[in-house]
């Protein structure tokens, strides 16, 4: 994933935004290029598919949600 280039992280931040956004408008490409971005960064996901980023950008997203969510 840290090899991808600018222009396919764009690409998959397209089509997760299009997959995902159904109902839910925060996920949207700026969101997708964001936390792909950061993921990039970090060591422990350089190894993983820009793909798989993205789908542990949406679970990352509902655990937070889920946790700010409880009292």
């Amino acid at each position: 994933m840290a090899d991808a280039s600018d222009a396919e992280r764009l690409e998959v931040s397209r089509v997760l935004s299009l997959v995902a956004s159904h109902g839910l408008s925060q996920f949207n490409e700026d969101f997708f290029q964001s936390c792909i971005d950061f993921a990039s960064r970090q060591s422990t996901l350089q190894p993983k598919k820009i793909g798989e980023i993205g789908a542990m950008c949406v679970t990352m997203y509902f655990k937070l949600s889920e946790q700010n969510s409880r009292p």
